[in-house]
């Protein structure tokens, strides 16, 4: 069994068995050995069967002995200690109370029923230890999956990241295919999807549509064009709570981006305010702003216009569609 446990295991898993596969195989072997010993009625059938149990059980637990250290060092590297004394304590609870039904059976049907709940016991340990292995392997995939994402970012795009809480690509993909599903099944699209072809057009042109593309971000200037782009969005949603979380996370400042008017940044705790500003005209704006900073940074004469005076002469000359419920004016 020893020899198996380390050899065996070895030679199989360089010849690519899984561990999976090896503890089907060992179990399997063990199995057999536990039904057939009793029927044994010489010598050597002892000594051949108890040979195909020990290197089954060598092989099955060199495989099992692998799956807990595996996991711990992936899950939880840092609590390897509690992790081992956790399935340690397990097991040596299933030895002090395994001989208690054994015995029983022993006593009431005989030896040979008794071998054959052990073979039993060994059919269900080896179900519960593939089941495991195949449990680990997907969770061990997943983190090695994030680990690969996060790898991928930028330093700036990864403090971004942990700032705002932002789940991994693959597991927002997920919760959005969720959201959408149950957005689906509510507005009754979903009762027609699965066979109407303009319905499923419909629901692709609608998602399409409802996505402005935004500006790729540049850790050069911390991403501030796409959290503007972000922002007016947001402006334009009327969530002025989100436009502030933007602003104090990022030390930015949005206010020019929406006029100056002190009354459009500062709305009640709702955030729906039914007024905004075109796509465009927010798009104007910051490009005003854009290069009204830049010409205050390189400009050294003291004549330059102040920035309320050159963004309120731009919004003069600007148009800005206000929705107010059904109704829209131009200023």
């Amino acid at each position: 069994m020893i020899i198996n446990m380390f050899g065996g295991y070895l030679y199989l898993a360089k010849r690519g068995f899984t561990d999976s596969m090896v503890v089907l195989l060992g179990g399997c072997l063990s199995c057999a050995s536990f039904v057939f010993l009793p029927h044994s009625s010489q010598v050597w059938h002892i000594v051949a069967i108890m040979g195909v149990g020990g290197a089954g059980q060598g092989l099955f637990m060199g495989a099992m002995v692998t799956m807990p250290n595996e996991y711990l060092t992936k899950v939880f590297p840092k609590k390897m200690s509690m992790g081992r004394a956790v399935y340690n304590q397990l097991a040596a609870i299933g030895n002090i109370v395994a001989p208690v039904p054994i015995t029983a059976v022993y006593l009431g049907y005989g030896i040979q029923w008794a071998y054959t709940f052990v073979a039993g016991a060994f059919v269900l340990s080896t179900c519960f230890t593939m089941v495991s292995i195949s449990m680990k392997n997907a969770k061990i995939r997943a983190l090695e999956g994030k680990k690969d994402e996060e790898m991928s970012l930028t330093a700036e795009q990864h403090r971004e990241m942990v700032a705002t809480g932002a789940m991994p690509e693959t597991e927002f993909f997920e919760h959005f295919k969720a959201r959408i599903a149950g957005k689906l099944k509510e507005a009754h699209y979903s009762d027609h999807i699965g066979w109407n072809g303009y319905v499923q057009a419909l629901v692709i042109e609608l998602v399409e549509s409802a996505l402005p593309t935004l500006r790729p971000w540049n850790d050069a200037t911390h991403g501030q064009e796409q959290l503007e782009d972000i922002a007016m969005i947001y402006m334009r949603m009327g969530n002025v709570e989100k436009v502030r979380e933007i602003e104090e996370k990022h030390q930015l400042d949005f206010h020019l981006l929406m006029g100056g008017d002190e009354s459009s940044h500062h709305h009640s705790a709702g955030g729906t305010t039914g007024v905004g500003l075109s796509v465009a005209a927010l798009q104007q704006r910051v490009k005003s702003v854009r290069d009204l900073r830049a010409r205050s940074v390189t400009s050294s004469s003291g004549n330059m216009p102040t920035a309320n005076t050159e963004v309120g002469a731009a919004d003069q000359q600007q148009e800005v569609t206000l929705n107010i419920g059904n109704s829209s004016a131009q200023i």
